[in-house]
């Protein structure tokens, strides 16, 4: 039986690695976590580049930044919220942001963060 539930497991992870839309976690001081295959791709850094980068460094817009920060850290959960990242080239991107957070004994400690492309 264990050993099902950690094939189980891995499966997820493989999932969620491979997901046609971009994937992230973010800790509470804005920085990265975790990202899947597709928001690497998109944004054009490797994990190693990526993990750990602080969000300031990715969002066009710091205002908008704080803002979803301030919601998420309170508990709300956005959707199709609209973001601009930009790529490791420069190049600004439009997303629509799904995202909710999670808590540990009433404390925030990170972002799950589900980003999809918006089409101008």
């Amino acid at each position: 039986m264990e050993a099902a539930v950690v094939q189980e497991l891995e499966s997820f992870e493989v999932a969620l690695q491979n997901a046609p839309m971009g994937i992230k976690f973010v800790s509470a001081d804005r920085r990265v976590l975790w990202a899947n295959d597709r928001v690497q791709k998109l944004m054009g850094y490797s994990a190693a580049e990526y993990v750990g980068k602080h969000l300031s460094e990715t969002h066009q817009d710091p205002l908008v930044l704080d803002e979803i920060m301030e919601r998420l850290s309170a508990g709300e959960e956005l959707q199709d919220y609209p973001i601009r990242l930009k790529t490791k080239s420069g190049e600004v991107i439009f997303f629509y942001l799904n995202a909710n957070s999670y808590f540990r004994e009433g404390k925030f400690i990170h972002t799950r963060c589900f980003l999809l492309l918006r089409v101008e």
